[in-house]
């Protein structure tokens, strides 16, 4: 089952971006889609904002969900990405029904940034 999310403000979760000096970020991403296998997610594609000299890169990336850690957490070039948001309550307040849904908005009818 596919869920779209139309509006952005519903895609942003929030992301800690650990740089290799420990330095940390908060960030918010795009949540493009989130997988889920019974009621519990799998992994995060996201949206994120890459530093790269004087200017700002966008990478789309797959972020697996540690359950020991119970966050999505990835390391990505040189820097870590970790989840700060509870993804059960983002789950639960974009009405998504069914656990095992994906969430994803169609190409066809995104807003181009």
């Amino acid at each position: 089952m596919i869920k779209n999310i139309n509006n952005l403000d519903n895609r942003l979760v929030k992301f800690k971006r650990i740089s290799s000096d420990g330095t940390e970020i908060q960030r918010e991403v795009e949540l493009r889609s989130l997988q889920m296998a019974a009621g519990e997610p799998r992994s995060a594609t996201v949206r994120l904002s890459m530093p790269g000299g004087n200017t700002v890169g966008h990478l789309v990336t797959t972020i697996d969900y540690d359950s020991g850690r119970q966050k999505f957490s990835e390391k990505v070039g040189n820097d870590i990405w970790e989840s700060e948001f509870d993804w059960s309550e983002y789950v639960r307040s974009n009405r998504l029904g069914n656990a095992d849904s994906y969430i994803k908005s169609p190409r066809r009818h995104r807003q181009q940034m």
